[in-house]
């Protein structure tokens, strides 16, 4: 029997940007997701994003978004 515990559940769990519009937005989500004890994260589309920005607002969760994955749509 697996015992299945919280951690294991969040993982379960991805938060997806859909074409986020500034880096800023993806810095505050970053440090929402690790506050939560959330590390998955997706952003959709191609456009670059000023990394200093996503860092500064990131604070102490800029690893979340080092580890993100990129897909060019939601689907």
């Amino acid at each position: 029997m697996t015992m299945i515990t919280e951690d294991n559940q969040l993982n379960r769990v991805q938060i997806v940007l859909v074409e986020p519009q500034d880096g800023a937005n993806i810095g505050s989500v970053c440090r929402a997701m690790k506050t939560m004890g959330f590390s998955n994260l997706c952003i959709t589309g191609d456009r670059e994003y000023d990394r200093q920005r996503i860092r500064t607002l990131a604070i102490h969760a800029y690893d979340v978004y080092e580890h993100h994955r990129r897909t060019a749509d939601l689907q």
